[in-house]
This record gives C-alpha cells, sequence and structure tokens, in this order.
C-alpha cells in the first residue's frame, strides 16, 4: 500500500479526494448556474433525473465522509469549524442579497460546520465508543435522517413514518427539518 503521508506530513490521499470533491461541485454548480440561473439549454443535465441526483448526492457525501474522517486528524477542530461556519455565513449571506430566488440557508458548508462544532462537544464521549459500533451507529442515523427534509424518517424512497408538520414550521433547518418553503429556498434543507 503507498504511503498515504506527504513530506509535509499531510496525507495525500483525503486532499486528493477533497480536491475531486471540490471539482465535481464546481462542475455541478456551474452547469445548474448555467441551466437554471441563465436559462441555458441541456440535453443532459436535469437535476431531476436520476444521473443528475447521484452526482449530487455523491458530492455532498463526499463532503461529510471527508470531514467526518479528517475530524480526529485536525490539530485545531474547534477553529476549523468556526472557519467553515463564517464560510457558510458569507455564502448566506451572498446568495440572500445576489440571488435571493436561489438563497442557501442551509447548505452542506452548514451542516459540516455544525457536524464539526458539535463533534467537539461529544468528542471525548465518541472516543469511548468502540469503532465499529459508532460507525454502524453513524450509518443507522444516517439512513434514518436522511429525508427529514421530505418530511418523513427513512432512508430515499423507503418511508419508516411521517414527521409531525409542527417541527417543519418552528424554524428548525438547521437540524435538517425544512424550516422554508417556496420560491426563496435553495440549499440542503430545502425541497427542490
Amino acid at each position: 500500500m503507498p504511503v498515504l503521508r506527504t513530506k509535509t506530513s499531510r496525507m495525500w490521499l483525503p486532499d486528493a479526494l477533497r480536491g475531486l470533491a471540490l471539482l465535481n461541485m464546481l462542475a455541478y454548480h456551474a452547469m445548474y448556474d448555467w441551466v437554471y440561473v441563465f436559462g441555458h439549454e441541456s440535453s443532459w443535465y436535469n437535476i431531476w433525473a436520476p444521473g443528475c441526483h447521484v452526482w449530487q448526492q455523491y458530492i455532498c457525501w463526499s463532503f461529510i465522509l471527508l470531514s467526518g474522517f479528517s475530524f480526529p486528524l485536525a490539530k485545531r477542530p474547534a477553529k476549523n469549524g468556526l472557519i467553515v461556519a463564517g464560510c457558510a455565513a458569507v455564502l448566506t449571506f451572498v446568495t440572500a442579497v445576489f440571488m435571493p430566488s436561489e438563497a442557501i440557508w442551509f447548505g452542506v458548508l452548514h451542516l459540516n460546520a455544525a457536524a464539526v462544532l458539535l463533534t467537539c462537544l461529544v468528542y471525548p464521549l465518541l472516543q469511548r465508543l468502540p469503532a465499529g459500533a459508532g460507525l454502524a451507529a453513524s450509518a443507522a442515523l444516517f439512513a434514518l435522517t436522511n429525508q427529514l427534509p421530505e418530511g418523513y424518517l427513512g432512508f430515499e424512497n423507503w418511508r419508516l413514518c411521517a414527521v409531525p408538520a409542527g417541527l417543519y414550521r418552528a424554524n428548525l433547518f438547521w437540524l435538517g427539518l425544512r424550516g422554508c418553503t417556496g420560491p426563496t429556498c435553495s440549499g440542503w434543507a430545502c425541497p427542490t
């Protein structure tokens, strides 16, 4: 197996995967803007098509998984979380001011910031869990809450139960509960 660390002690594989995820995100959003913001035709790019959905989900999941993998490697995870939160706030501000119909109130950047900062709070407890149990619990929790923005617990088309509608009126979008609806919503916890 090739050595994962570079001369500067950085791990090249996570950096390469982050770069690939970033390039994918830029390409996906460039196409989204080209078609849906600027109104150009595309014969293959359709966000409701299965291929684009898989592409979009790959980008989201890769950022989330890489963030989780990198958390224990960080020297200052709380500082990193605050930096990501600041970038997420700038993203919200810029989209709300310059593209109000596409404002991103809670996207993957916001999710990563919240996850890092919340993990900082519970990390001492998480370190006591066996790795396999933590992975299984995380995967189950992810699958169970994957469709919170759509109003139910479950994964993709598998619906376990509906979430009480009152929770969605409480503006808890930062927990994945769709708090904003209609034409002025975009991002992770908003309907597409």
